[in-house]
């Protein structure tokens, strides 16, 4: 037995576990792998205009670009390891920003602290810096990533911080 359970509904193919079965020309069936990529019960975390996005993965996170190939259009960059708990335990957060390619991934509260997470590629390890700004500073309105610079937009002031 192959441990797959299929009910073979009203539609063709059946979607299972990654798997597909499509009609065989000898024996009837044929069980072929389909790209996929289990994100339940993932949930978007940044997104960016290069086609490149941030999806939760149980503790972690997973960065993924779009690559042009029509059989398996999204390829998997890089892991962030431990960041989905990390961003869980911030309560006050109000943007969650990525630049192309995920070098780091940056979580902004409300009102002054940054907490910048980079990983190491190849490695089961990131670093986790926080960022306090001054205590005089405004609430946050805006937040982006570049590769190198992570720019805020507070009321008062513009600020950019250098990698």
């Amino acid at each position: 037995s192959s441990g797959i359970n299929a009910e073979y509904g009203d539609g063709w193919p059946v979607l299972v576990q990654g798997f597909r079965f499509v009609p065989g020309e000898e024996e009837g069936l044929t069980l072929r792998q389909e790209h996929l990529v289990e994100l339940s019960p993932g949930c978007l975390l940044t997104t960016d205009i290069d086609l490149t996005f941030t999806l939760t993965h149980n503790v972690d996170a997973c960065v993924y670009e779009a690559c042009g190939d029509t059989e398996q259009p999204w390829r998997h960059v890089r892991t962030c390891n431990a960041l989905n708990t990390i961003q869980a335990t911030k309560t006050q957060k109000k943007y969650i920003v990525s630049p192309s390619g995920g070098r780091y991934v940056a979580i902004v509260d409300i009102s002054r602290n940054v907490y910048v997470y980079m990983g190491e590629a190849g490695k089961n390890v990131g670093r986790l810096f926080v960022v306090s700004m001054p205590g005089d500073s405004s609430e946050i309105i805006g937040a982006a990533a570049l590769n190198s610079t992570l720019l805020l937009l507070t009321e008062k002031s513009f600020v950019t911080i250098d990698f």
